[in-house]
């Protein structure tokens, strides 16, 4: 069976595949099982090879052209950061009927992390959300663990080191991002009234992994269960407030992964934060993208424990903040029938944005 397909251009990957692939490039591996491992990730289709390793096949050539960035640049950062992060072990080349290089890397233990779960009563016991039930850590916990993470790459040397492709100022996103807002009011995604929610968007704008929001069951024009309307009206105004946040001014550039998400963070089975993957989006720029874990993970009552571990100001908060919704706004048209993990926290992104900034104003 190959894998579930997101891109237009997207080649057929599947098992025989990767079999055939390693067996022709990397011999010694060939008689180790090739399992293929269920993933929200838009870039890369994963495969685990044997016990300790994976295999990442590129599902466009935009994510091909990362291979290089990662193989040369994760040995590097590796030492310098408190978690782990995957470490290349080999190198693949076009073949078998794929056009693109590919890479295999060791295999990373834990679990990818729940939104919803950390927002729980179990997710955030304690008045500082540090200890959870259990023994598991909390929320509070995790956001210092990610804040650890994120100083700790900020600190590397960023002398010759690529540019982020989300290191940019937030203003160069208004275009792609009101088109975004666009395509969903087409969609049926976005009103100018929110079903069911507040002026701010409420629970309108769904839930991490399919859970609705009150209000919802208005069916699409293709019939498809829907959610209830994101308010156009309340993301315009909270992404106008986030443009208006001024650039840094003058602030070094530093390293930022890029691509922060609950699908490239790996937790221990007591919550704790195990490992950081898909660097593909890696460089130097304004780190502020980074923050966006604030509102695609952390619980409101943990943000202000990563906040304070981060040192944001309030300029800083705001851009983030932007950031976060800039791009949940983008990934949800184009991923809300191929992806529903990723169009999921999408939606609770928006609404976690919109409840933010309906507070602050």
């Amino acid at each position: 069976m190959c894998a579930a397909k997101m891109h237009a251009d997207e080649p057929d990957i599947d098992v025989p595949l990767v079999r055939r692939l390693v067996a022709a490039q990397f011999p010694q591996w060939a008689r180790l099982p090739v399992t293929p491992v269920d993933s929200s990730g838009t870039d890369n289709a994963m495969y685990r090879l044997g016990d300790d390793m994976a295999v990442r096949l590129p599902r466009t050539r935009f994510a091909a052209d990362n291979v290089d960035l990662e193989q040369q640049w994760l040995p590097l950062l590796a030492p310098r950061l408190p978690v782990a992060v995957p470490a290349p072990l080999g190198r693949g080349k076009p073949g078998e009927g794929y056009a693109w290089e590919w890479s295999v890397c060791r295999w990373l233990e834990g679990t990818n992390p729940d939104a919803d779960a950390l927002a729980g009563p179990d997710g955030l016991a304690g008045p500082d959300g540090l200890a959870g039930a259990g023994g598991m850590a909390g929320a509070g916990q995790l956001a210092l663990d990610l804040a650890e993470f994120i100083t700790a790459l900020r600190r590397i040397d960023p002398a010759d080191a690529p540019r982020a492709s989300r290191g940019v100022p937030l203003a160069t996103r208004d275009e792609p991002t009101r088109k975004a807002l666009a395509e969903l009011e087409a969609q049926g995604e976005a009103g100018e009234h929110a079903a069911g929610g507040d002026a701010a968007g409420g629970d309108a704008a769904g839930g991490q992994h399919g859970s609705d929001g009150p209000g919802s069951g208005r069916p699409d024009s293709d019939g498809a269960h829907a959610h209830a309307l994101i308010d156009s009206r309340a993301v315009t105004a909270a992404w106008d407030a986030a443009l208006r946040a001024p650039a840094p001014d003058g602030s070094p550039p530093a390293w930022a992964h890029g691509d922060l998400a609950p699908g490239n963070v790996l937790v221990t089975p007591q919550g704790r934060l195990s490992a950081v993957i898909d660097f593909g989006a890696m460089g130097v720029g304004d780190p502020t993208v980074d923050l966006m874990v604030a509102w695609n993970l952390l619980p409101a009552r943990a943000r202000g424990t990563f906040r304070a571990a981060v040192g944001a100001d309030d300029v800083t908060w705001a851009r983030a903040r932007g950031w976060a919704l800039s791009i949940a706004l983008i990934q949800l048209p184009y991923y809300r029938r191929t992806n529903p993990v990723l169009a999921a926290n999408s939606r609770h992104v928006i609404r976690e944005v919109l409840k933010e900034h309906a507070h602050a104003a």
